[in-house]
């Protein structure tokens, strides 16, 4: 999907948010960049890019791992839209994002996020061409989001949501487990 501006100030606010917030708890754990690179699997360069680049668009897959670190989960909400009952898709993606393999259990959580809006677009009557109009991008672009066929940003499942008339809420949530050494 290219990048567009987002359909609301707010949104860009929540990423910043989100980033300083995984900022500090990187500090509140006492790892230093490097450190944390290490358990990342990254650079130093990439975690300090990342920690104080201004757009603070991260790809939802990495923010993810970077919580994860962290003993947090990243938690989507999608808030302001009909609750619509979840598909079999959905309820099933949603029972495997509880998998113990936190690798496992994220691209479920991904797959359920996104099979959710869908359903609230089709619930809507909305169209992909609606949607992407709404969104500022090619209808293939959200066909291939609505697939998980692509590596999204958290600005897209944003702007998704914001296209259907609602919000996305991003928030950290702990989990009990110790941090990686």
């Amino acid at each position: 999907m290219r990048r567009n501006a987002d359909l609301h100030p707010d949104d860009h606010a929540a990423r910043v948010a989100l980033r300083d917030h995984l900022r500090d708890l990187r500090h509140a754990h006492g790892l230093s960049q490097r450190q944390y690179a290490d358990l990342l699997g990254v650079t130093q360069g990439a975690v300090g890019s990342f920690e104080g680049c201004p757009r603070a668009n991260m790809m939802i897959a990495s923010t993810q791992r970077r919580a994860r670190v962290l003993n947090h989960r990243l938690t989507l909400t999608i808030a302001g839209l009909p609750g619509v009952p979840p598909t079999p898709e959905t309820a099933n993606a949603w029972a495997l994002s509880e998998d113990p393999n936190p690798d496992i259990a994220d691209t479920f959580y991904r797959i359920a996020i996104i099979s959710h809006l869908r359903t609230i677009r089709l619930w809507s009557e909305t169209t992909l061409q609606q949607l992407a109009d709404r969104m500022g991008c090619r209808e293939s672009a959200v066909s291939m989001a609505e697939r998980g066929q692509d590596n999204p940003a958290l600005s897209t499942y944003q702007r998704f949501a914001r296209a259907l008339g609602g919000r996305l809420d991003l928030s950290l949530q702990p989990v009990h487990e110790h941090v990686q050494s």
